[in-house]
């Protein structure tokens, strides 16, 4: 299956990524559960990130649209 970057994909990955960084950050019971994974945590986190600023760079790339 070939994933295709619409502007609704787009959109929809954007807000999926940010609440889950949100949730990861936020969430008291998902930190204690991660204590012992705490790199690993991070390391998530930080991944994420990364996935956002590359697609950050994508919209900085879209077509303008004519209406």
């Amino acid at each position: 299956m070939e994933f295709k970057f619409t502007t609704e994909n787009y959109e929809l990955l954007r807000f999926l990524l940010r609440e889950l960084i949100k949730n990861l950050n936020t969430s008291s019971e998902l930190e204690f559960a991660l204590m012992e994974k705490r790199k690993d945590f991070y390391g998530l986190s930080k991944k994420i990130n990364e996935l956002i600023n590359k697609l950050k760079i994508h919209e900085d790339e879209k077509p303008e649209t004519k209406n």
